[in-house]
């Protein structure tokens, strides 16, 4: 009997479960009948249906002040609460991997998972495009104890034997992991006919209205999306949730949303121009900004007009960008599925 392959996922955002929900994909059909078992705090609808999931607390992420700022000092204070706690966690989740017999452990990207699999005897491979220690560290900058709370983190990465470079992050910074690999980006693609989705939609495509998907998790907030829409009358904008998020990504001719990497690899893989408003802490964003860039056409909107819903001129504006020469490399879920299946030959 095939010995398991546990998951552990971060349950911030959407965007880690959503792209290791499409690495199990990949990995199944390679290696058919491995049970595997996932550990998150995502909801367990982001998996495929037929995935063992486990509700799980041992990883802080970032407290968020709304849609587009981190709050630096909760942040802190629920990451020192979770070092403080971390022998029990590292305890229980060590006697987990032991009683579910796992061969190897996953993780994208709680550093606390290394110390888990190091106690348990297990191998572990991390997936990430960054390290949670490089997010914190400008959020923990001036405090006493800051070098303290990112050793701790570095030191469960330091753990874990191999990291699976994803695009659209850090470039430096992994010096504790004794191995290194860079992959593909991992996405959603639609193989589907654009016709085929707007007919699904109700949509004419014949139609030359814009067509605007709002891809922020959690929604706008509350009377923005009236206001730009009645500012917008000869737009359509598509709702979420009644077709794939790949196709409404696919047939919109602009998506609004903040930045995160779900929602950058979904455009990049499908040439989506993007409109988005700046955030405050979120130290991936300059990096995503950055490389982005070279793929899809993008503005960023001052936070004051995106709140106020008077896009017009920036969507404009946005049309008015040449579409990027440049295509994205995609494929990362099969690339990593091959390394983990390739590390579970080797152990």
């Amino acid at each position: 009997m095939k010995r398991a392959v546990a998951f552990y996922i971060s349950g911030h955002g959407y965007g880690h479960a959503v792209r290791m929900a499409h690495v199990i994909r990949c990995f199944r059909e390679l290696d058919p009948g491995r049970r595997i078992v996932v550990r998150t705090a995502a909801p367990k609808r982001l998996f495929p249906p037929d995935v063992a999931v486990q509700p799980a607390e041992f990883d802080s992420g970032a407290v968020e002040n709304g849609p587009l700022r981190i709050d630096a000092r909760a942040t802190g204070s629920t990451l020192r609460a979770l070092i403080r706690n971390r022998t029990g966690i590292v305890a229980h989740e060590a006697s987990f991997l032991r009683n579910e017999r796992a061969a190897l452990l996953v993780a994208d990207v709680p550093f606390l998972a290394g110390e888990a699999a190091a106690l348990a005897g297990v191998p572990s491979i991390a997936i990430g495009n960054f390290t949670w220690d490089w997010i914190y560290e400008p959020l923990l900058a001036g405090d006493d104890d800051s070098p303290e709370l990112l050793g701790a983190m570095r030191q469960g990465y330091g753990k874990m034997g191999h990291f699976l470079r994803l695009p659209f992050g850090q470039s430096q910074g992994f010096e504790f992991f004794p191995r290194v690999t860079e992959t593909p980006l991992v996405a959603s693609v639609s193989r589907r006919e654009t016709g085929e989705i707007l007919r699904d939609l109700g949509v004419a495509p014949a139609g030359h209205r814009m067509r605007i998907l709002i891809g922020m998790r959690g929604g706008l907030p509350h009377g923005v999306l009236e206001r730009a829409a009645a500012g917008l009358p000869e737009c359509l904008f598509l709702e979420p949730g009644r077709v794939e998020f790949a196709d409404l990504v696919k047939v919109s001719h602009v998506v609004v949303s903040k930045l995160g990497y779900g929602i950058a690899a979904a455009c990049a893989a499908h040439g989506t121009p993007l409109l988005y408003p700046p955030r405050t802490g979120f130290r991936e964003d300059a990096v995503l900004e950055q490389q982005l860039r070279r793929y899809i056409p993008m503005r960023r909107i001052t936070e004051e007009r995106f709140l106020r819903g008077d896009w017009k001129p920036d969507l404009e504006a946005l049309a008015q960008q040449e579409p990027s020469k440049h295509q994205v490399p995609v494929g990362g879920d099969l690339a990593c599925a091959r390394i983990i299946r390739r590390t579970l030959e080797e152990t």
